[in-house]
């Protein structure tokens, strides 16, 4: 059996560009597990894929592996009684068509069976592969499909074309309704039309010299950082090559072609992050930036753009004057909102929210404001803000959604709660004012910073606290896969902005949560399960640091997000020490012992001096918890010794009921010390299973 190349091509009208790369891995994936499953050796697949076409390619053998099948019958005691076949036997091999020297025996687990054993045929590779892709095309896990035309087939986008070569065969395959043909496309700009492949070398000969298609998407990241940034250079400046627009860009095009454009200078008047947003957002350009020094946060914008577009082409002058004409006018509209906006306080417009609607099950924006608000004063000292700062946090959730009634966040929704710090900054708002509004919506996705100053934290939290609960009483929490408000990260950015900031130190969530229930008079809501979707979040945040397993342990005990990433850290430095392999140890035993009992009983007269010792340092545990966990923790060893004395000599279960309570009771008040910070019977088990913070 000999290696042949093979290139399989699924050409597409425009793909998504989050799609490309993530579809194009797993049909390399599925083709290869389908070939091996067909019993095709093959090599590594190479996967490539563009806008219009997923592509992979790499040697497989010319043919199938031989292989031995074996079949089996019944046992042989079965198929044979007193030395005769019987029925079952007959009825075997009338089923399975045995030449006499395919019939034998075979032993499975000490059984002996009647077996069939025959050579399979070994097909070539060009009988087998059609079939293998077809089954790979089939299984791809579909981000989002479509059909189109009359057929029911299901993609992305609709299929084209389909080429599937070996060597220099042609072979015959369909796909999403499209039958193969031994033709490919070029790129849209330079080579639109059909051209025929005679073989899979000659695909991969032609495919980028002669029809202008870059397979591999990180040589176009390449080629658009590389070009991209000689032309900002030579403008006095750098691209602005941010890594999410990096990846959109380069799976929009086939052959990237870089050019530098301009716009008006006046129009750095408007606000940076105006004019940033309409480049990259909505025309798909790399700002130039001019950095001063070493610094980057002295750079400042250039009135320059990078472009890139698809295809050599020609007339590149006229395609930088079209693309400076659409960008002009989308600034001077930016310029104009912008000037509008500015004739009019932000807080003149907290009047108007009351037209503006949330969610239609959940009231308007001025309702909301109203929660909001009210879930503040219920819980204003617990937030150590001061006067001064509890005034800052009602004056911060009076502007945070009035920039939605600006024109330019009408006009990018990008923007909002940035325009708003903006335009309170303008309007001579306090700057911890301005900068909550601006940092109300972070962090929007993992990774993203929270909110630099407290009073931003706070309505971070509150607005987000007051969005779940509301959601969760009206019947919108996330199922399964399904999350279409975005719920989920709602509850990881209350996680995350508390345990980071460490805000609100003696503020329970659950409490917090209680509140806003109470504000917006939800009597029937069970807030618990509104509380365990915000530490399932976080604890999928915190996966990372190994502090996860501790998470449900302590919040069990103590749902305080302010102190957590504090407990978490100084039990994670324990963890490993032998102290706190005894301490488990005991508390685990306690809980067998006690089960389900939770009636605690500390008082009274022992006869036992091991009971009247136990009650002792029980007493001694709760006191040093009180001065804190340290001092928990260094009272610990004296309790593991006493209660590994009280087991070895005391029989807990007497047969006398008032004993066997009494010592139960005992018991049970300790299981409370024990657990005073966390709960023992949540903690992770393996010895690997935490990390350092």
């Amino acid at each position: 059996m000999n290696p042949v190349l093979m290139v399989l091509e699924v050409g597409c009208e425009e793909i998504p560009s989050r799609y490309v790369d993530g579809l194009a891995n797993e049909l390399a994936e599925r083709v290869t597990a389908e070939c091996m499953s067909a019993r095709i050796g093959i090599a590594p697949l190479t996967a490539g894929a563009t806008a219009r076409r997923f592509t992979v390619w790499g040697d497989v053998r010319d043919r199938q592996a031989e292989r031995v099948a074996e079949v089996r019958g019944p046992r042989w005691e079965t198929a044979y009684q007193d030395g005769r076949p019987t029925a079952a036997l007959a009825g075997f091999l009338r089923r399975v068509h045995p030449r006499p020297e395919e019939l034998t025996e075979a032993t499975v687990d000490g059984k002996r069976y009647v077996v069939v054993r025959r050579q399979e045929p070994s097909l070539s590779a060009a009988d087998v592969l059609p079939g293998a892709v077809e089954r790979a095309f089939a299984s791809l896990a579909l981000p989002r499909g479509m059909r189109w035309g009359a057929g029911e087939a299901r993609f992305v986008r609709p299929v084209r074309w389909v080429g599937l070569w070996l060597g220099d065969q042609i072979l015959p395959v369909e796909l999403a309704g499209v039958l193969s043909t031994g033709t490919t496309r070029g790129n849209r700009t330079d080579h639109p039309e059909a051209v025929a492949i005679g073989s899979a070398a000659e695909y991969l000969a032609v495919l980028e010299p002669l029809l202008g298609v870059m397979l591999d998407g990180q040589r176009r990241r390449r080629e658009i950082t590389q070009r991209g940034g000689e032309l900002a250079r030579a403008l006095g400046g750098r691209m602005d090559t941010d890594p999410e627009l990096l990846n959109e860009v380069a799976n929009l095009v086939e052959w990237p072609v870089p050019f530098s454009g301009a716009f008006d200078p006046r129009f750095l008047s408007v606000p940076e992050t105006v004019l940033v947003t309409a480049m990259k957002v909505h025309q798909r350009y790399f700002p130039v930036i001019a950095v001063k020094g070493d610094d980057p946060r002295q750079s400042s914008l250039l009135p320059y753009f990078i472009g890139v577009r698809n295809g050599q082409g020609e007339a590149l002058d006229a395609v930088r004057h079209g693309n400076e004409k659409v960008l002009g006018a989308r600034l001077a509209d930016a310029e104009y909102f912008y000037r509008q906006d500015g004739k009019t306080p932000l807080a003149d417009r907290r009047q108007r929210l009351g037209q503006v609607v949330f969610h239609a099950r959940l009231g308007t924006y001025a309702d909301k404001v109203e929660r909001m608000q009210a879930i503040f004063r219920m819980t204003a000292p617990r937030w150590e803000l001061g006067s001064q700062g509890e005034r800052q946090v009602l004056r911060a959730m009076d502007l945070a959604k009035c920039d939605l009634l600006t024109h330019v966040v009408e006009e990018f929704p990008e923007l909002e709660g940035v325009m708003g710090g903006i335009y309170a900054a303008q309007d001579g708002e306090p700057a911890e004012v301005a900068a909550a509004v601006r940092d109300q919506y972070l962090p929007r996705w993992q990774g993203d910073p929270i909110p630099t100053g407290r009073v931003g934290q706070v309505l971070g939290i509150i607005d987000r606290v007051d969005t779940l609960v509301m959601a969760w009483a009206h019947g919108m929490q996330p199922t399964g896969s399904e999350d279409p408000f975005g719920l989920r990260r709602v509850g990881l950015g209350i996680g995350r902005i508390w345990t980071e900031s460490g805000i609100a130190p003696s503020l329970g969530l659950r409490e917090l949560l209680e509140q806003a229930k109470a504000v917006a008079g939800l009597a029937n809501l069970d807030v618990s399960s509104v509380a365990a979707a915000i530490v399932l979040r976080l604890k999928s945040a915190w996966n990372h640091s190994g502090e996860a397993g501790l998470l449900d342990a302590l919040v069990a005990v103590d749902d305080r997000l302010g102190t957590l990433v504090g407990r978490a850290t100084w039990l994670a430095e324990r963890w490993s020490e032998a102290d706190f392999s005894r301490y488990l140890t005991v508390a685990k035993r306690v809980g067998r012992v006690l089960g389900d009992r939770r009636e605690a009983v500390c008082e009274g007269d022992y006869p036992l001096p091991e009971e009247d010792q136990l009650r002792d340092v029980t007493i001694h545990l709760a006191a040093a918890a009180g001065r804190g966990m340290d001092a928990w923790w260094a009272e610990l060893p004296r309790v593991s010794e006493f209660v590994e004395r009280f087991f070895d000599r005391v029989l807990v279960m007497d047969p006398d009921p008032a004993v066997r309570n009494r010592r139960l009771g005992l018991l049970a008040a300790l299981r409370q010390e024990l657990g005073r910070f966390w709960d023992p019977e949540q903690l992770p088990t393996a010895d690997n299973s935490v990390g350092k913070w």
